[in-house]
């Protein structure tokens, strides 16, 4: 796990002090420390906070250097400046000291508190407020193909390169395959390059993600469409077919309808199991069992391949890296 940086504490000017905002919440009046993020601060236990963080332990036990002008402490207390966002920071400091701010999943929340909180437990060394936040983060994250079919979603998220991001950062890399997966079935390859806005500020994937997203769009809306298909197709006659002229045809016929959805829908999605008996109505019985099966076939083949497109590791690595995660 990378831990936060434990040079020495910066020192504010007499005029920074003057631009600081009290954090709501989170100016206790028997605090022992102020920790600055931004323009923010907040007053709290410096025992408690060194207690849970094995990061502020080790940063507030460094000697400090000689003080400029006198402003080493303000209410009595030392100042801390942080390189971290004041929202980060505030839900981070919630989360530590209000403990029905964020409770364990399945208890609602939304994403900016879970990445605050985690990004901030991550670098500070907090793992057990981490692992509640990987609790929410993986919640409704399928592994498994199974878990991947009944969560096939069409809704677009406006969270999705943020959430790429953030597991990234905290190593949570079992996120990423499904993530990207979903970011390419709602966004554009112009979305993808130049970011998407959130709540008023342009979130983009870093380059390396970038290739990922762009190699994968490309992939899944066109060979993985066909694979997932080629069972409409191929071999034209299935062994043991009992009506080959009109099986094929009405084979023929599905798949010519189910190319053009390929261009809107995803691959898990492009032919579902209700089709069989829609779109395949007279097909004998042993070409309609034939063809399940190569169906099936393909979208394991799909899902197992999906981690790999992502430069990650198989799923079983995945799942035994978040299970470790979460116990």
């Amino acid at each position: 796990m990378d831990k936060a940086d434990t040079s020495p504490i910066a020192i504010p000017t007499e005029d920074d002090i003057e631009t600081l905002q009290r954090a709501e919440g989170l100016w206790f009046e028997d605090g022992s420390l102020i920790i600055r993020a931004e323009n923010t601060i907040f007053r709290v236990s410096r025992d408690i906070l060194s207690a849970r963080s094995s990061v502020f332990r080790d940063m507030l036990a460094l000697p400090q250097p000689p003080l400029p002008n006198g402003v080493d402490t303000m209410d009595g207390c030392p100042l801390v400046h942080l390189p971290d966002g004041a929202k980060d920071m505030q839900y981070f400091l919630q989360a530590l000291f209000d403990y029905q701010f964020f409770n364990p999943y399945p208890a609602p929340t939304i994403f900016p508190i879970v990445s605050g909180v985690l990004r901030m437990s991550h670098k500070y060394d907090v793992e057990g407020l981490r692992r509640r936040a990987l609790m929410h983060l993986s919640a409704g994250v399928p592994v498994t193909l199974q878990e991947a079919q009944s969560n096939c979603s069409g809704k677009r998220s406006t969270y999705l390169v943020a959430v790429i991001q953030l597991a990234r950062q905290v190593s949570a890399d079992w996120i990423i395959p499904w993530t990207v997966y979903r970011l390419c079935g709602s966004m554009t390859a112009e979305e993808i390059l130049r970011g998407v806005d959130v709540n008023g500020t342009t979130v983009k994937l870093d380059f390396r993600d970038q290739v990922v997203a762009m190699e994968a769009s490309t992939f899944l809306r066109g060979n993985a469409i066909s694979k997932v298909l080629r069972f409409l197709y191929s071999p034209l006659e299935i062994d043991g077919c009992r009506r080959p002229n009109s099986c094929i045809h009405l084979r023929l016929v599905a798949y010519s309808i189910a190319e053009n959805w390929g261009c809107y829908i995803m691959p898990l999605t492009v032919w579902l199991s209700s089709y069989f008996t829609q779109e395949l109505k007279g097909v004998c019985s042993v070409c309609l069992s034939a063809m399940k099966s190569a169906h099936s076939n393909a979208l394991n083949e799909l899902w197992d391949e999906l981690p790999g497109i992502c430069g990650l590791s198989g799923w079983k690595d995945l799942v035994k890296m978040r299970d470790e995660a979460l116990a």
